[in-house]
């Protein structure tokens, strides 16, 4: 084709060589990818010229030959063309790049750009319509890609880590790493396939990506050794743990310092497309994205920046500010970016700990990096580190910048061991690194160092960075509740101590001078642990344990109740007064209608003198028929006591077995005759008494 486009510059006869230079410049304002872009677009349009008679043999036809009209008609043309489905027309964006292109061809051969303003008129209606079709539903109503959700990211994650085929070309590992650092660092993945292994570095507990240019800072103007992204480890997540991926990578990929890329090779971000297209086509990740409402085809790679950024910022009520995530995607904010919002590490940090899928509302949300506490070490352990480290990456420990990342790589990976073990497939190439085949000092080196690795909260050597203030009080919280459990454990241990004491001096001396029974001592010991606590402390803990067999709605009524009755305690008009049919009901059965539970499980520290008086009268007369059932039917007596769902007929049926043996007709005193439907529990134990006196 006669005609120069976007790719290379015309340069006019007698153009001196400074001018020829400096506008020789203008190619390199453009990646390779938006010039091939352009150069295919601008094909089109003259190709689309050409079909009408418009020959473009030099710059001047340009001028004389192309007209509004002209890449209005051609732009139409595309509307229907280029639509995302047939019968749909093309959004803005697309044609957008179309109008892009044809500028770039004429101020590439230096000719002025006059049909902007007439353009931008045109593409405001255009949207318009195109919002009005989203509306009515002839389009769909999202532009573009859709983010990935984080249970999509984790899903595909899982899919890279724990696959692996004998294709080359299908290297999982490096796919695993990629899309981690792509969600971490909120990258472009273009960006992400530049990172050089110099731009590497470990601060404290949390990797250092330096990123010298980008698509907002062209000339790397801004860029600065003081402002790293940091990208944290996730033990708790081995999936979505960008540490561990990186380290299961670098163990698996010989790269050497002369390779200067993390991820060397041409078009690594199309590489990393293609597996993450396979990934999406697996039963896991689609199970998932149908789901959220998604299809494969809805998801690209630039999706992880999308999700990473919108997981942040959305995921949690609690997350970073848009300040910070702003500036760790290398988003522009006009003017007052670099006068008023600057770089600082602590924003940086959170971002980077709530993007690698710690749990922000927990206390682990501060929890350090899998790593060798070197200074707490002796001798001879670090030496076995430092020679591990050496061994596994025998290339890479040339780069001094790049030993302390490959520690906590390296620990990483050990700190997973028996995770990757049990998941990964055996022939995963992870297993055949020196890792795991070779010896130091007569042990594999896996073996050594899995006794040395340590995480948690606190090391000499590391302190965790990027904590809100509300990780300091969760983990307060949680050490307190360890150490009531601890209490609680305690309390229980001496109070079951206690009593069997008590009751083994009591089996041993008998009662005092006859005047006390067991039985009295006993409550009088309850009352005494019912004033200190104790009592309603063992009744909750007990009634909140070892319930696997009382599944049962009354069970479970009789359990709500007993608790409740623990908190408030009885009720201000509660009464022990009822005839002894009804006495005996709620004795087994409880009152629903007032939330009490059986009165058996009642205790004399709930109640007043006279409530104690009455109620140790009732236990007297429920223990005389229960003695009476015993002796008239065994079985209903053992049914009764080990029954844990008891139903009123069950217990009536019990009740009138005791009640034709019950002396009744002398348990009246003189002149006041009743009913056996009429007697009283007072009545029972006062013939008891009498029955007492007299023997």
């Amino acid at each position: 084709m006669a005609l120069r486009f976007a790719s290379t510059t015309h340069i006019e006869t007698g153009q001196s060589p400074a001018l020829a230079r400096f506008r020789g410049a203008r190619d390199n304002a453009k990646t390779d990818n938006t010039k091939n872009r352009y150069d295919s677009r601008q094909k089109e349009f003259v190709s689309w010229l050409s079909a009408r008679g418009i020959t473009l043999t030099c710059p001047d036809d340009m001028v004389d030959r192309i007209t509004l009209e002209h890449v209005e008609e051609f732009l139409g043309s595309l509307t229907y063309k280029k639509g995302p489905k047939k019968g749909q027309p093309a959004v803005a964006h697309t044609l957008g790049m179309y109008r892009s292109a044809i500028r770039n061809l004429f101020l590439s051969n230096n000719i002025p750009w006059l049909f902007e303003e007439d353009l931008k008129e045109s593409f405001k209606g255009l949207k318009k319509e195109l919002g009005t079709m989203r509306q009515t539903g002839v389009m769909p109503a999202r532009e573009g890609k859709a983010p990935l959700s984080f249970d999509v990211y984790r899903t595909i994650c899982s899919v890279f880590l724990l696959t692996y085929t004998q294709d080359i070309k299908m290297n999982y590992s490096f796919a695993h790493a990629y899309l981690t650092l792509c969600w971490n660092l909120v990258s472009r993945t273009s960006m992400v396939s530049l990172i050089q292994l110099s731009h590497l570095s470990w601060i404290n507990d949390a990797l250092a990506v330096i990123v010298p240019t980008h698509k907002a800072d062209k000339d790397g103007s801004r860029a600065s050794t003081s402002d790293p992204r940091h990208v944290f480890a996730n033990p708790l997540q081995p999936k979505i743990c960008p540490i561990l991926a990186l380290g299961i990578y670098l163990l698996c990929t010989p790269l050497t310092v002369e390779d200067s890329y993390l991820f060397p090779g041409g078009s690594q971000n199309k590489h990393f497309f293609q597996l993450l297209k396979e990934s999406l086509s697996t039963p896991a990740v689609r199970d998932v994205l149908s789901g959220v409402g998604l299809d494969p085809s809805d998801i690209a790679a630039h999706s992880a920046r999308k999700g990473g950024v919108t997981y942040a910022s959305s995921g949690s009520t609690s997350g970073p500010s848009i300040v910070p995530l702003l500036l760790r995607g290398f988003w522009a904010l006009g003017g007052v970016q670099d006068r008023y919002f600057r770089f600082e590490r602590a924003g940086d940090q959170f971002c980077g700990r709530v993007l690698s899928g710690l749990p922000q509302e927990q206390s682990e949300f501060g929890i350090l990096p899998p790593h060798f506490c070197l200074s707490s070490l002796p001798t001879s352990k670090s030496t076995t580190v430092a020679e591990a480290v050496r061994n596994c990456f025998p290339r890479l420990y040339e780069l001094t910048s790049l030993r302390k990342v490959l520690h906590f790589c390296l620990a990483s990976v050990v700190y997973h061991h028996d995770y990757l073990v049990n998941n990964l497939p055996s022939s995963h190439p992870l297993f055949n690194s020196p890792l795991f085949a070779l010896r130091l000092r007569g042990r594999v080196v896996i073996d050594a160092l899995k006794e040395l690795v340590h995480t948690g909260y606190q090391c000499n050597s590391l302190s965790a960075t990027g904590l809100p203030g509300h990780t300091a009080v969760l983990s307060h919280c949680k050490e307190l509740a360890e150490r009531m459990d601890r209490l609680e454990e305690s309390m229980l241990r001496a109070v079951n101590g206690v009593v069997g004491r008590v009751e083994n001096v009591l089996e041993q001396y008998g009662t005092i001078r006859g005047n006390a029974s067991g039985e009295l001592i006993e409550e009088k010991m309850m009352a005494c642990l019912q004033k200190v606590g104790i009592v309603t402390m063992a009744q909750q803990w007990g009634n909140g344990k070892d319930n696997s067999e009382e599944s049962d709605d009354v069970m479970e009524a009789h359990k709500g109740a007993l608790e409740l009755l623990c908190r408030q305690g009885l009720p201000q008009n509660f009464q022990l007064k009822a005839t002894l049919n009804t006495a005996w009901q709620l004795w087994w059965i409880g009152n629903a209608t007032f939330k009490l539970p059986p009165y058996r499980q009642l205790h004399h520290a709930q109640m007043n003198r006279n409530l104690s008086k009455r109620y140790y009268e009732w236990k007297k007369v429920m223990a005389h028929m229960m003695d009476i059932l015993k002796r008239m039917n065994l079985e209903l007596h053992d049914k009764l006591l080990s029954s844990k769902n008891l139903t009123c007929q069950f217990v009536d049926q019990c009740y009138k077995i005791v009640q034709s043996h019950l002396p009744h007709e002398a348990a009246v005193s003189s002149s006041s005759k009743r009913r056996p439907a009429q007697l009283k529990v007072s009545t029972v134990y006062k013939y008891m008494s009498l029955q007492a006196a007299k023997s």
